[in-house]
């Protein structure tokens, strides 16, 4: 087995055999000398690898408490403005709830679309 060329490295860095049939590091398939991608799992051997902090458990745990805390910031900003509509205070209701609940809702848009993206 020699090694193979620079465009054959997968994606944990390691040379891939050029001649012989590989498995798959995802479910242990035989791969065939030129295929990239795996045909039973669809794991890609040149796809870059994804680590680092963005990609551990403990951000995928961050997003997923901050998209559920943005969505009962909105909720509350909702029923905030409700509850200054009936107390009376309508300036104050026009101007906190809307502005409130934007902003949660925002977010919660913004943390659903990162966590989605680290998927």
């Amino acid at each position: 087995m020699s090694l193979a060329p620079a465009d054959a490295v997968d994606r944990t860095g390691c040379y891939r055999a050029t001649m012989t049939m590989a498995s798959c590091p995802g479910c242990n398939l035989e791969m065939g000398p030129s295929q990239t991608v795996c045909r039973g799992c669809g794991y890609d051997l040149l796809a870059p690898a994804k680590k680092g902090f963005a990609y551990s458990r403990l951000a995928t745990f961050s997003l997923r408490m901050a998209t559920l805390a943005a969505g009962v910031g909105f909720i509350g900003a909702t029923l905030l403005c409700a509850g200054l509509v009936y107390s009376g205070r309508w300036l104050e209701a026009f101007a906190a709830g809307p502005i409130g609940a934007t902003v949660a809702f925002a977010n919660m848009i913004v943390f659903a679309r990162v966590r989605d993206m680290a998927s």
